[in-house]
């Protein structure tokens, strides 16, 4: 097929009238997006498993694609024993994608649909497999459990791109967390950033399934790190976004923290860079914030690299001892 964006044939109005266009393109690409969108909810509806009736229905375990990430779900025409010995599983082995069992596509209260039926309507969509639990995941979530956002989303006043970085937050959420997060956001998503949209979401876990947010928080603590790169040191050039550090004597130095002592060790480090201000002048902020604390006129303790050690082994420990934690969102009060 020739491109119609080349050659003599393409012709197309100046100035502002591409302007207007575009604009009407886009207006028309949303529309096509929103329809697809509804064709997908009623495609769910018409083969929607009720979870409360599933036993008597399809029977089985349920899929879960957070939960089974890994598992292959096959085309339409791979049979239970190609499925299973492709998975490396046992013949009697239930619950595998493709097998015809009941799958989840977004969170609590959302109908569940057969996973082989479900390769169909990938198919029908022209997405891979893992595409289509990505897309139709996020569009169930958003009509099932967030239903204000939803409206929003058919009228037109909101992008289904736009309203997917919600869902991608809220399929975790028992049903009336997300019920809070659509009130929270579905008139507001306009000026929300996604960092925004996270502490909402987050603030309705703690909530609304406080166990939940528990394990969550324990689980980031637990990605804590503290890396100073000597390897790098004396190397001629360093990958990825550090590139130029590790030349030399410099060495990269990266970690990932707790939010308090994040703010705290930021602070020293800040104070640091001020001070050194006038007694460096011409370098840049980066440079006063890495550079050595004994250069420093300031009568203040010096950010030394003991100094540096010990507030390193409190960053890492337990946050067991009663230090005060800077203020979260507010937590919402359940309907």
């Amino acid at each position: 097929m020739t491109s119609t964006a080349t050659g003599p044939a393409f012709s197309a109005p100046a100035g502002n009238a591409v302007l207007a266009a575009l604009r009407e393109n886009v207006t028309t690409a949303r529309a096509v997006d929103v329809e697809r969108a509804e064709l997908v909810i009623a495609w769910v509806g018409e083969r929607a498993i009720d979870p409360a009736t599933r036993d008597t229905t399809a029977g089985g375990p349920v899929f879960d694609p957070d939960e089974h990430a890994g598992l292959p779900v096959p085309d339409e025409h791979a049979g239970l024993p190609e499925t299973l010995e492709r998975a490396g599983l046992p013949g009697e082995h239930e619950g595998l994608p493709g097998t015809a069992q009941p799958m989840r596509l977004a969170g609590d209260g959302a109908p569940l649909v057969s996973d082989l039926e479900f390769t169909r309507l990938a198919t029908a969509l022209g997405q891979s497999n893992e595409a289509a639990l990505g897309y139709v995941g996020a569009i169930v979530e958003l009509a099932y459990r967030l239903p204000q956002l939803w409206e929003r989303v058919r009228a037109g006043q909101v992008s289904v791109h736009r309203a997917r970085a919600v869902t991608r937050m809220t399929k975790r959420l028992p049903f009336a967390g997300a019920a809070w997060v659509d009130a929270q956001v579905a008139w507001t998503i306009g000026s929300c950033t996604v960092a925004q949209i996270e502490r909402t979401v987050t603030a309705a876990m703690v909530s609304f399934d406080p166990d939940q947010a528990a394990k969550d928080e324990e689980a980031a603590l637990e990605g804590r790190h503290f890396d100073i790169r000597l390897d790098e040191a004396g190397t001629t050039a360093a990958p990825g976004p550090g590139a130029g550090l590790g030349v030399g004597s410099v060495v990269r130095v990266e970690g990932g923290l707790d939010q308090a002592d994040a703010l705290d060790l930021e602070a020293a480090v800040s104070d640091q860079a001020r001070a050194l201000a006038g007694f460096l002048p011409g370098t840049s902020e980066d440079v006063r914030r890495s550079s050595p604390a004994d250069t420093s006129p300031c009568p203040s303790p010096p950010l030394t690299p003991a100094a540096v050690a010990v507030a390193v082994e409190g960053l890492l420990a337990p946050p067991a001892h009663g230090r005060p934690r800077p203020p979260g969102p507010a937590r919402p009060r359940p309907a």
